[in-house]
């Protein structure tokens, strides 16, 4: 399978309730992604990253919002690609959602309720991670 990419594959979603969400040891949050004076992110408009993620570490963007029944959409491409990492979001309420994988990675993630929505990558692995990727909703 070398030279495939994870999205090319059926990535199983996982959800993780708030209470029980302690798969981390620290979670780090990007600086505000949006200019302080259009602080908000529209359909379909794409925010990039470029984090370096720790082992243990879960890092998060800045709050968007999003309405029900809109998606949201983060692929990543992570480096090393021996390091398993999750992508995924953090709903209102921060129970999370996230699909597992190395290397290249996308998913698109239907919301089911209004709010303030956090994408993140979480570095699973022993290693330090960069990934690059981005991020919208439509």
């Amino acid at each position: 399978m070398q030279g495939e990419l994870s999205s090319e594959m059926k990535l199983e979603e996982v959800y993780v309730s708030a209470s029980e969400d302690n798969d981390y040891s620290r979670i780090k949050y990007a600086k505000p992604d949006f200019n302080p004076v259009a602080p908000s992110l529209n359909a379909n408009e794409t925010v990039s990253f470029n984090w370096t993620v720790e082992p243990g570490t879960r890092f998060c963007s800045g709050k968007f919002k999003v309405s029900s029944g809109q998606k949201i959409v983060i692929s990543a491409s992570t480096s090393p690609s021996t390091q398993t990492c999750w992508i995924g979001i953090m709903d209102p309420h921060n129970n999370v959602r996230y699909v597992e994988g190395k290397g290249a990675l996308a998913h698109a993630f239907t919301v089911s309720e209004t709010g303030k929505y956090r994408a993140f990558v979480q570095n699973r692995g022993t290693k330090n991670v960069t990934a690059a990727g981005g991020y919208y909703f439509e």
